[in-house]
């Protein structure tokens, strides 16, 4: 009797092979690395972020318009900026952010309508 084997099945040449999805941790963390430059890193959710002068974190604050709201900022700190990510083809992606004036501050433009639903 003569047993055959079959080879596996090669896998598709690089080009064609799916891109990975981005995360949100990922999204997030481009969203720091390119809006606050310098040796700033994202250093995950608030919840379990330690306090760290170079770390960003995030903080889920609500679902709205069709994505997630994340408040960033230093860990046990200020909130800088709150950031909308939604999900596409491609992975998440922050599709907009906000950054609300400093008490007493001047604005810098108008609020964005899904600000009003995040209750901050």
């Amino acid at each position: 009797m003569l047993v055959t084997t079959s080879a596996a099945a090669p896998s598709p040449p690089a080009a064609t092979r799916p891109a990975a999805l981005v995360s949100r941790a990922e999204a997030l963390s481009r969203y720091v690395t390119a809006t606050y430059g310098g040796d700033r890193r994202y250093v995950g959710d608030c919840a379990g972020a330690r306090p760290d002068p170079r770390g960003v974190c995030s903080l889920e604050k609500a679902t709205v318009d069709g994505g997630t709201v994340y408040a960033v900022g230093a860990p046990y700190s200020e909130i800088d900026a709150f950031l909308l990510l939604r999900a596409d083809a491609a992975g998440w992606r922050v599709v907009d952010d906000h950054v609300p004036p400093e008490s007493g501050g001047p604005t810098s433009g108008p609020e964005p309508d899904w600000f009003e639903e995040v209750g901050s």
